[in-house]
């Protein structure tokens, strides 16, 4: 994700990418305004950022991977809570 932090610059487009593998079926350059983002995949969108012509562009960039939990150990839970079951999920990290 990339979140656009300034205006008054020139250049400096995103550019998204067909070819090479890329998930891209045409290029294509964005800009969007300040305050908002942009959302794509990683390692499957080939993209690049076009040079900044005029005045300082500010973008913050974040990276956020999303794998859904998996069922890791299910156990009976003694004591005030027997009866019940306790499942206990871990999500991997890259």
């Amino acid at each position: 994700m990339v979140l656009y932090l300034s205006e008054g610059f020139s250049g400096g487009e995103t550019h998204y990418l067909a070819g090479q593998g890329s998930e891209v079926a045409a290029n294509v350059a964005v800009r969007p305004p300040r305050g908002c983002a942009v959302v794509h995949r990683q390692g499957t969108v080939l993209h690049a950022g076009g040079a900044v012509t005029q005045g300082t562009k500010h973008i913050m960039q974040f990276f956020l991977y999303y794998e859904e939990p998996r069922l890791v150990n299910i156990a009976p839970v003694g004591g005030p809570t027997a009866g019940r079951t306790r499942v206990v999920l871990t999500a991997a990290h890259p």
